[in-house]
């Protein structure tokens, strides 16, 4: 006779621990990348699972089944339930070797040891070393399973502050790499997973290190973060705060690279916050900032010119002009070869020509859903409501549902 979860994992002799452990076996045997998961953090899971807080989505029951072949679902319910977008992004990253609040306290826990005394030197073969993984971290960026990117970050950032706290020379360069994977961990947990908390959390580790480091280009993209933060959750006024202070603290010359992308930022945020004309003008200067020369660190890898075509066409679809904003969309799908803003300019593209030129819509949101399907992201994800309501009350709109079911199991 089924079980449920706690009946069967007591039938079976197991501690919450022992299973969580077994878990983590099998997971891996089945060749899934969890990164440095703990234990810990598998226990505190199957906690909230017996205690009714949380159930097991359909990913975990083959593992659960094999570990304690006669537990079922509640109810002996659906093994394959429905799933949303917000389950499906989720069972997709899997559990992160920090939790949210986990990431939270730590980032912001650790902000003030920035100004221990240094006790022991640090060598420099040590800080290569350290750089290095950074680099290697923050280029798997585009590509890695989220998951696995954000614990590798997370404890980069861990491992970098430990370093500070006991350097006596070298602080600078330390500060600059730790405050490259704060800011990579930031970026993770807002643009990827939709944890603003975190987000934040992280973004101001990252801003006290650049500060450290005295560093003002790294200072200025990290305030900008901030902003996105504030902006995207309707803070419009705080957006507006950290954009000021991030206008104040980029360098004048020499980096025009950095204050073309702050335009883009304060082109979308003013788009978002219903200030079209502001936007405008802002990509009109982001588009200036283009033609001046100037070389840009290796942190700032997130904008080149091929974005701002993409910065274009959001904004241009903003203030309702599906024409223009198709046109550099277009421009922007031909450059643009990273998985993620393919499939954002792919869901733009849709929304473009929703109304006008519904196949093609249907068209670009089928390659946009086979994109996320690949590595999600849920920056992207969260233009198809827009989609969907561009579509209602049209044939069209059970076209998109079907290709949401077939693509992602979303339905």
């Amino acid at each position: 006779m089924a079980r449920t979860l706690r009946e069967a994992r007591t039938a079976a002799g197991l501690t919450q621990m022992q299973l969580a452990e077994l878990l983590l076996q099998a997971i891996r045997a089945a060749g899934e990348d969890w990164g440095p998961t703990r234990a810990e953090n598998m226990q505190g899971q199957i906690a909230r699972w017996e205690r009714g807080t949380s159930s097991p989505s359909a990913h975990w029951w083959p593992y659960l089944h094999n570990v304690l072949p006669d537990s079922a679902p509640p109810d002996d319910g659906d093994v394959h339930p429905p799933m949303t977008r917000r389950t499906f992004l989720m069972g997709t990253v899997g559990i992160t070797a920090l939790s949210a609040s986990a990431a939270s306290a730590r980032s912001l826990g650790t902000v003030a040891r920035f100004s221990l005394s240094p006790i022991a030197s640090f060598e420099g073969t040590d800080l290569a070393d350290y750089q290095e993984r950074v680099h290697q971290t923050a280029q798997r960026y585009r590509g890695g399973r989220p998951q696995s990117v954000e614990t590798e970050a997370v404890n980069l950032l861990g491992e970098g502050l430990s370093y500070l706290s006991s350097a006596r020379r070298q602080r600078a360069d330390i500060a600059v790499a730790t405050a490259w994977v704060a800011l990579l961990a930031g970026r993770l947990a807002f643009f990827d997973r939709n944890d603003p908390d975190t987000g934040e959390a992280h973004f101001a580790t990252a801003a006290a290190l650049a500060q450290t480091a005295r560093d003002n280009p790294l200072l200025a993209a990290i305030l900008a973060h901030r902003a996105f933060i504030a902006g995207f959750g309707g803070n419009h006024a705080g957006a507006a705060g950290w954009l000021r202070r991030a206008d104040l603290t980029a360098p004048r010359r020499g980096q025009p690279m950095l204050r073309s992308w702050l335009h883009c930022v304060r082109a979308e945020l003013a788009a978002i916050a219903g200030d079209p004309s502001t936007a405008l003008k802002q990509m009109r200067a982001a588009d200036e900032g283009l033609n001046r020369q100037g070389e840009m660190p290796q942190w700032f890898d997130w904008y080149d010119e091929t974005r701002t075509a993409s910065f274009a066409g959001t904004v241009e679809l903003a203030a309702g002009r599906s024409e223009q904003a198709a046109q550099h969309l277009a421009d922007a799908l031909e450059q643009i070869t990273e998985i993620k803003q393919r499939a954002v300019v792919c869901f733009d593209l849709a929304i473009a020509y929703s109304t006008t030129a519904p196949e093609q819509s249907m068209q670009y949101v089928t390659e946009g859903l086979t994109l996320v399907r690949e590595r999600p992201y849920l920056m992207a994800i969260n233009r198809l409501p827009t989609l969907e309501a561009s579509l209602r009350g049209t044939p069209w709109a059970t076209d998109l549902r079907e290709r949401e079911r077939e693509l992602l199991g979303v339905g």
